[in-house]
C-alpha cells in the first residue's frame, strides 16, 4: 500500500496523493499499536494456556492456583485436591521445554472451552521420558477481567494413555 502511495504521489505531486501518502503512513505507523493493544478473547484465553504451561515448566504452584477458580471441579477433584495432586507432581517430576499446539477455543459468554496439545520431556527420579505429547480439554471462567480454570481433562492418545484426571494426581 505505501508503494502505491509513495509512487502516485511521485509521479503526480498533487496536494491530494500527497494527503494519501500522509495518511497510509499515519496508517501503517498507528494500525501495529492498535493491534497491540487490542486483545481478543481468544488471545487471552491462549495467554493464560501458556501461563499454566510455563508455570508447569517452572514448577511454579503458585502461579498455577492464581489462574484456577474456586469452583474447579472434575469428578471428586475440587480446586484444593487437584492443587496438591499438581504440587505432587511437580514435585516428583519436572516438565522441560513444553510446547503449546494445535490450540482451538470456543468462547460464549463467560465461559471458553479450549482443546489443546502440549509436547514437552518429562524428568522424573527414574529417568527422563523425552517426547511426551498430551491432549487436554480445559474449560475457563471469566471473572472480571480474569480467566480462570474451572475444568481440566486429559484426552488419550496413542503416545498419552491418560484420559482422566485422577489418573494423573494419583
Amino acid at each position: 500500500m505505501e508503494f502505491f502511495l509513495l509512487s502516485s504521489w511521485l509521479r503526480k505531486r498533487t496536494p491530494g496523493s500527497r494527503k494519501a501518502l500522509l495518511v497510509g503512513l499515519l496508517v501503517c505507523i498507528v494500525l501495529p499499536v492498535i493491534q497491540k493493544l487490542v486483545v481478543t478473547q481468544r488471545e487471552q484465553v491462549k495467554n493464560v494456556c501458556q501461563e499454566l504451561v510455563d508455570a508447569t515448566e517452572q514448577g511454579d504452584v503458585d502461579a498455577i492456583a492464581r489462574r484456577v477458580a474456586p469452583e474447579f471441579a472434575v469428578r471428586e477433584i475440587d480446586r484444593d485436591r487437584f492443587l496438591e495432586g499438581v504440587k505432587s507432581v511437580l514435585t516428583s517430576s519436572r516438565v522441560e521445554n513444553p510446547s503449546m499446539h494445535s490450540f482451538k477455543v470456543t468462547v460464549e459468554d463467560d465461559k471458553a472451552e479450549v482443546t489443546f496439545v502440549v509436547s514437552c520431556r518429562i524428568v522424573t527420579r527414574e529417568g527422563m521420558e523425552p517426547g511426551v505429547v498430551s491432549s487436554w480439554r480445559v474449560i475457563f471462567q471469566r471473572v472480571g477481567e480474569e480467566w480462570l480454570l474451572i475444568y481440566a481433562e486429559p484426552k488419550s492418545t496413542p503416545l498419552f494413555p491418560f484420559d482422566r484426571l485422577e489418573q494423573l494426581l494419583g
